[in-house]
């Protein structure tokens, strides 16, 4: 199996990827719903004559497994990609998307840590700016 994130440089999975976006658009004009589902997953791996495509819910695995959105997607991928692949669904995290806040929630999420709370209420303080760092998983 070839995993999208490996680095081996197998030009059938970088090809589906580089279609990616015929994929959808080619999904859409025959069926808008499984291309809403799709938008929202990735190709993970190639596994022989078979892409796999990472969702993020149980729901989309489910709507992606109906059998006439599967063959529909593997039509597409056929004709686009001039080979016949298989498609399996998979559950994959999604990949997170920072949330750019504005000044003011990002002032009021500062006064959520106990600490500054208890710094700011005890010095009349006030918080004048809030700057985003590395965020410390340890």
């Amino acid at each position: 199996m070839v995993e999208a994130k490996s680095g081996v440089g197998d030009e059938r999975l970088e090809a589906i990827q580089e279609h990616w976006a015929e994929v959808l658009a080619a999904v859409k004009q025959q069926n808008r719903s499984l291309e809403a589902v799709l938008k929202d997953g990735r190709i993970v791996a190639l596994d022989k004559e078979t892409v796999v495509v990472g969702l993020p819910y149980e729901f989309h695995k489910t709507k992606l497994e109906e059998t006439k959105n599967k063959q529909l997607l593997e039509d597409v991928l056929a004709q686009l990609l001039g080979q016949p692949l298989r498609v399996r669904a998979q559950i994959a995290k999604a990949e997170r998307k920072p949330v750019n806040l504005r000044p003011k929630d990002k002032k009021q999420r500062a006064m959520e840590d106990p600490l500054i709370k208890e710094v700011v209420t005890r010095y009349d303080g006030h918080i004048a700016d809030v700057e985003e760092g590395p965020v410390d998983e340890a």
